[in-house]
C-alpha cells in the first residue's frame, strides 16, 4: 500500500509542481499557492502537502514540515523537489523557474526508469511468443500437409 502511494505521489508530482509553478508565476505567494493547488489538485500528493501546511500553521518550521514530507514518502521525486525548494528559499532563487526545472527533470526521470523496466521485459516477451508461435506454426504446418495429402498418404508416413 505505501508502496502504490509512493508511486501515486511520484507520478502526479510534475503536474503538481507545473501548476504550482503557474500559480507561483501569477504573483501568489508560495504557501497560498500550494494551499490552493493542493485543494484543485487531489490524490495523494495534495494530501501530504496538506499535512506540511498544517504543521507550518501550527509552528512547524517551513524546513521541518518539508524535511518531514521527505521522510514520510520515502520518493526521490519528493526527495528533488524538497532538496530544491529549500535551496531557492535559501538562496533566493526564482521559485517559478525552479519548480518548472524540477518537473522537466521529474519526467525525464520517470521516461528514463519506464524505458529501463520495457528494456528487462522484451526478452521475456520474446521467450513466450517463440513458445507459443513455433509450436503453433508446427501445428498449422501439420494440419495442412495432413489435409493436402489426405489421411491415407499421411499415415503411410507415419508407418501406419
Amino acid at each position: 500500500m505505501a508502496r502504490r502511494r509512493r508511486e501515486a505521489v511520484d507520478r502526479d508530482l510534475p503536474d503538481f509542481l507545473d501548476v504550482l509553478a503557474v500559480t507561483v508565476s501569477a504573483g501568489l505567494g508560495f504557501r497560498s499557492a500550494l494551499e490552493t493547488v493542493s485543494r484543485q489538485f487531489g490524490g495523494a500528493i495534495s494530501e501530504e502537502i496538506q499535512t506540511v501546511l498544517h504543521q507550518i500553521s501550527n509552528g512547524a518550521s517551513v524546513r521541518s514540515a518539508f524535511t518531514g514530507l521527505r521522510d514520510r514518502t520515502h520518493s526521490e521525486a519528493v526527495n528533488e523537489f524538497v532538496t530544491a525548494y529549500l535551496q531557492a528559499e535559501e538562496l533566493g532563487a526564482p521559485l517559478g523557474d525552479t519548480l518548472n526545472q524540477i518537473a522537466a527533470d521529474m519526467r525525464r526521470a520517470a521516461a528514463q526508469r519506464l524505458r529501463q523496466k520495457a528494456a528487462k521485459i522484451e526478452p521475456r516477451i520474446s521467450l513466450v511468443m517463440t513458445m507459443v508461435l513455433i509450436p503453433g506454426a508446427l501445428v498449422i504446418l501439420a494440419g495442412g500437409m495432413y489435409l493436402a495429402l489426405g489421411a491415407d498418404t499421411f499415415g503411410g508416413f507415419l508407418g501406419g
